[in-house]
């Protein structure tokens, strides 16, 4: 049974965050084989990760993380059978109810879209028989559906 594994990046990251107490990942080669056993696959049929990007920060702060990033991005980019899709985060802006402030702040856009597609198109064309979706975004669930 081929296996194709699906990261919905910023969910993954922050749900790894939050719940692995500082555990760094040693290999996504290594995690992608531990998910295509706990599937009962027996082929790793490819890992589409799909995440959004800052551009433009003056920060250090965020500067020096999206340049993490980015280098973590070019890493699994360069593990066999890793697909990597960045998307710009768009700029957005609202005023705080209670005090009248503006807020600015980015917003991932294409990420959830473009998974959702890829998986369909791939079901579609018969690249796998077992997808895993990595993500803690409930938005994604009819998209499975979709494809079983």
């Amino acid at each position: 049974m081929r296996v194709a594994i699906f990261f919905d990046g910023k969910n993954f990251y922050s749900g790894w965050r939050a719940n692995a107490a500082r555990r760094q990942i040693e290999s996504f080669k290594i995690l992608a084989d531990w998910i295509v056993e706990r599937a009962n696959g027996s082929y790793f049929a490819g890992a589409y990760y799909y995440t959004g990007i800052e551009t433009g920060l003056q920060e250090p702060d965020g500067a020096e993380r999206q340049r993490r990033l980015a280098g973590f991005l070019d890493m699994l980019e360069a593990q066999t059978g890793f697909f990597v899709f960045r998307f710009p985060r768009k700029s957005r802006q609202n005023t705080c109810p209670s005090c009248g402030a503006l807020v600015q702040f980015t917003t991932e856009k294409e990420v959830d879209t473009t998974l959702v597609a890829d998986m369909l198109r791939l079901a579609a064309v018969n690249a796998f028989d077992i997808a895993v979706v990595v993500s803690g975004d409930a938005d994604l669930a009819p998209a499975v559906e979709g494809v079983r």
